[in-house]
């Protein structure tokens, strides 16, 4: 994980083991073939170890951002429960081990569960273990090209439909 930085990740690759996050979904652009442009990581080798995919222009991809929320102590006890050292950084989606990346949960509570299991922590003991939050969001970006330079732009959500209905009536 990368803890310093706000990355991305075209959603296709997103998985327990990913390449290296990059700054924006433009940096996906791996090039162009005849099919229309190839979107995935830049290396070749990269690109046969995780995929890639084939994008008309006009069409959407999702992208998965990452952006990192802070690191705390959290003291896990071995029925589970814990107690977190400092304050609860907020907004994040989700949790992982700064030593054991693999450890990752969407909650403290089976964050600590994985602690338990993962350093077979003692009923009567307690372990610290630092803790890294995150912010995980997906956007959608739209390929367009202009000349033969091709460049994402994002793809604003829809807006809610009102109701057609009168108010009070049943």
């Amino acid at each position: 994980m990368y803890d310093t930085e706000r990355l991305c990740w075209a959603a296709f690759v997103a998985d327990e083991r990913m390449p290296t996050g990059l700054g924006t979904p433009d940096k996906w652009i791996a090039g162009r073939c005849e099919a229309g442009w190839i979107i995935g990581p830049k290396g070749r080798q990269e690109r046969v170890d995780y995929g890639c995919m084939i994008v008309q222009p006009g069409a959407d991809v999702l992208f998965m951002w990452h952006e990192p929320r802070g690191a705390r102590d959290i003291i896990i006890n071995g029925d589970g429960t814990f107690r977190l050292v400092g304050f609860d950084p907020g907004d994040w989606t989700g949790v992982y081990d700064a030593g054991a990346h693999e450890n990752i949960a969407d909650t403290l509570e089976d964050f600590a569960r994985g602690c338990v299991d993962l350093y077979d922590i003692a009923l009567d003991d307690e372990l610290a273990v630092e803790v890294r939050f995150s912010k995980w969001t997906e956007e959608r970006y739209r390929l367009e090209v202009t000349g033969d330079k091709p460049r994402f732009v994002p793809v604003q959500p829809e807006p809610a439909l009102a109701s057609a209905a009168p108010e009070g009536s049943a």
